[in-house]
């Protein structure tokens, strides 16, 4: 019996002495004492870093894309087979060659549906719905107003 008692005893201990040391262990490491990091290295390594690292990603996901400003038009020369991509709501008013239909477009000028790989009318006004677009079938000139990209 004396040895069953023994046994729990060191076993209680034991436990005891493991939770004083996760204790300690919890409250010192992270401590303002001793941080896992320090806030110079945070300012002048890890800050710089991901601010390039972003600039970099931004740069990469706007390469192609481009903007106008709203309410002024964009004069882009398009070469046979190019497509000029159109976000949700950009203009587009196709002024010399021909362009058909490259997704969802309304002929605003007419009011209506144009259906994908139609012909469109020079000197009418056209938006994108959805991803909408025009593909040239020569040299064409197109204004848009909006936010674009040129494949």
């Amino acid at each position: 019996m004396k040895e069953k008692t023994m046994k729990w005893i060191i076993a209680v201990l034991a436990v005891l002495l493991l939770a004083g040391v996760a204790a300690y262990a919890a409250t010192t490491y992270g401590s303002k004492d001793d941080p896992l990091i320090t806030k110079s290295y945070l300012d002048e390594v890890v800050k710089p870093q991901l601010a390039g690292e972003l600039e970099a990603k931004l740069d990469e996901a706007a390469a192609g894309v481009l903007r106008t400003t709203p309410g002024e038009f964009a004069k882009v020369e398009l070469q046979g087979g190019q497509t000029l991509r159109c976000a949700a709501g950009c203009q587009l008013l196709p002024v010399s060659g021909s362009v058909t239909a490259a997704g969802a477009l309304s002929d605003t000028t007419a009011g209506e549906a144009v259906a994908d790989g139609a012909a469109l009318s020079a000197n009418h006004l056209y938006m994108a719905t959805d991803d909408g677009g025009v593909t040239a079938a020569g040299a064409a000139t197109v204004l848009v107003s909006g936010t674009y990209s040129v494949d």
